[in-house]
């Protein structure tokens, strides 16, 4: 079954807020992992998007997974944390990130301005940014 995000399509942020575990997002009674996933949305839906997945170690996989779920997207990046993480830390550098996302279109930029200036928070939470290549 695929998912139609359409409505969407002009957005550049996809935020996906819910519980996670390493390789999964949990929704209601059922975990489902990212290769899943990617072939529910399919190849269109998340195309040049970044997709960040505000949940606990959801990106805790190998960068090779996670390029999988972008190509398979057709993504511009995933971003999210590898920790089980505080939810108010977690929400903070969310905004941070946001924020620079407005402010940078190269997301190695965007990347290497996060890490100067937050380091902290991004080695607490685990925080990545995985971009296509």
């Amino acid at each position: 079954k695929k998912m139609s995000l359409k409505k969407y399509k002009d957005y550049s942020i996809i935020y996906l807020s819910l519980h996670g575990k390493s390789n999964k997002i949990c929704l209601d009674n059922e975990d489902i992992d990212l290769i899943e996933l990617a072939e529910i949305v399919g190849p269109k839906s998340l195309s040049d998007k970044i997709v960040h997945f505000s949940s606990c170690e959801t990106i805790k996989i190998s960068k090779k997974e996670l390029k999988i779920f972008i190509d398979k997207t057709n993504s511009l990046a995933v971003s999210g944390f590898t920790k089980e993480v505080n939810y108010v830390e977690a929400l903070a550098l969310e905004m941070l990130f946001f924020n620079l996302c407005q402010e940078y279109k190269n997301l190695k930029s965007l990347e290497n301005k996060m890490s100067e200036n937050y380091s902290g928070i991004i080695k607490n939470t685990g925080f990545e940014i995985i971009q296509r290549n």
